[in-house]
């Protein structure tokens, strides 16, 4: 639950905050959290921990750089 989390916000996805909640006091529950390669060594610029999911985030910012903000609604076209 706290990366599955932690990727809705990143991505900026469209989520009810009824559902947000839910998955807070799911992800209140579960054990320790890591996004990225679980190791004794940090990612150099790994993005770090996050307060509100909880999930140690070893992935470097440019290398997320890309998919941040994905989740945001867009009109479909028919030809796309």
């Amino acid at each position: 639950m706290r990366r599955f989390g932690w990727l809705l916000d990143h991505v900026k996805a469209d989520t009810p905050e009824e559902v947000r909640a839910n998955l807070l006091h799911l992800a209140s529950h579960s054990r320790k959290a890591w996004l990225g390669p679980a190791s004794e060594r940090v990612v150099p610029g790994a993005i770090g921990f996050d307060k509100t999911w909880r999930p140690f985030v070893n992935v470097s910012r440019e290398e997320l750089h890309d998919s941040a903000g994905l989740g945001r609604r867009k009109t479909a076209k028919k030809d796309s």
